[in-house]
């Protein structure tokens, strides 16, 4: 699952540039990249950097490279006229997905993708929760329920668990959390980005164990 990436290409992907301002760096900013380092190789860290650095989102350019990571994504989860393509019985693994790539599509105006944010967050961590209540038999538990529960520490991998749980602190603020200051965002465009390929990622992990009807294999 993680592939490696020198902590040298990470910094330089991650630090500051002429033309990035330091004011948009979010609560979360530095765990969602720090997560997406352990999921995906240099080549496509630095794709994925191209993509968040476009202000505002280019969704044709998003998609394009979130196609080109293979398994279930936003242009293969949705049919030409808005139908899913998926079994019935796997509706609530990859209804999250569709709901990002309606978030993430503004048509009218792109730069509306910031006030939709948190939203994309909140259904990226509700990919994962659905999938781990597949994983374990459960209905209705949380994504924290479920990881404690001895079913899912048996199916899962260790790696995998820590990954899964440190997400679940970013989602739940995604729920929760309103203490930021007033006129501002908890989460921005970029963070949305990563927790969503995060999530992509995290769930490729888990289709085989979730018993899943559809299959989007790469």
């Amino acid at each position: 699952m993680a592939k490696a990436t020198c902590p040298l290409c990470f910094s330089l992907l991650t630090r500051w540039r002429p033309g990035r301002e330091l004011k948009y760096m979010t609560r979360f900013n530095t765990e969602l990249w720090e997560l997406a380092e352990k999921h995906f190789n240099s080549a496509e860290l630095l794709q994925m950097r191209l993509v968040v650095d476009s202000k505002p989102l280019n969704f044709d350019d998003f998609v394009d490279f979130d196609a080109t990571l293979g398994g279930a994504c936003m242009s293969n989860v949705t049919g030409p006229h808005g139908s899913g393509r998926y079994d019935l019985s796997d509706r609530e693994v990859f209804r999250p997905l569709q709901y990002c790539a309606m978030y993430f599509n503004r048509e009218q105006d792109m730069a509306e993708v910031e006030f939709f944010a948190r939203n994309v967050v909140q259904m990226s961590g509700l990919h994962i929760e659905s999938l781990l209540n597949r994983v374990g038999g459960f209905v209705g538990f949380t994504l924290g329920r479920a990881l404690r529960d001895w079913r899912i520490r048996r199916r899962i991998d260790r790696v995998t668990w820590t990954h899964i749980d440190k997400f679940r602190g970013i989602y739940n603020a995604a729920k929760h959390a309103v203490d930021h200051d007033k006129d501002t965002h908890l989460f921005s465009v970029e963070d949305s980005v990563l927790a969503y390929f995060v999530s992509r990622s995290l769930g490729e992990v888990l289709y085989p164990l979730a018993g899943m009807q559809t299959s989007f294999a790469k």
